[in-house]
């Protein structure tokens, strides 16, 4: 989302709307390893899973509450994708959105977030976009 925002992942945390979609994509990644059996390992010693899934109303809360803290460490930092638009190159968005996208359908998961981050990133990449928040629109 720091891409599709053109910000850094402190601000697409802090704003409650776009920390939604970041939740979305989240979830959707962990659902979809859950699915194809995969095991997500630790992210810097923090379980991922543990720490932002959810599967009821007071978790997804509690998930939603604790993505600004998880980030804030590396909250000043923008997205190696932000980072080649802001150069003119060609982003590895297939290679991660597009990869989680692809491993859902392979295992019958829907993944309509991933695949809008697709889709946004490569209208920025063509001109038909800038990275800026009026994109989560695209994401309602």
């Amino acid at each position: 989302m720091s891409a599709v925002l053109g910000c850094t992942f402190g601000e697409a945390a802090g704003e409650r709307r776009s920390r939604r979609v970041v939740q979305a994509l989240i979830k959707e990644c962990i659902d979809v390893c859950r699915q194809g059996g995969i095991r997500i390992e630790p992210v810097q010693g923090k379980d991922i899973v543990k720490l932002l899934d959810y599967s009821n109303p007071v978790k997804r809360a509690i998930s939603l509450f604790i993505i600004p803290i998880a980030i804030r460490k590396h909250a000043r930092l923008k997205a190696s994708m932000l980072q080649d638009i802001e150069k003119g190159k060609p982003t590895e968005v297939d290679a991660i959105n597009g990869a989680v996208s692809a491993y859902g359908r392979k295992v019958g998961f829907p993944t309509p977030m991933n695949d809008k981050v697709v889709e946004v990133i490569h209208r920025i990449e063509r001109g038909e976009l800038r990275p800026c928040f009026d994109n989560l629109k695209y994401f309602e």
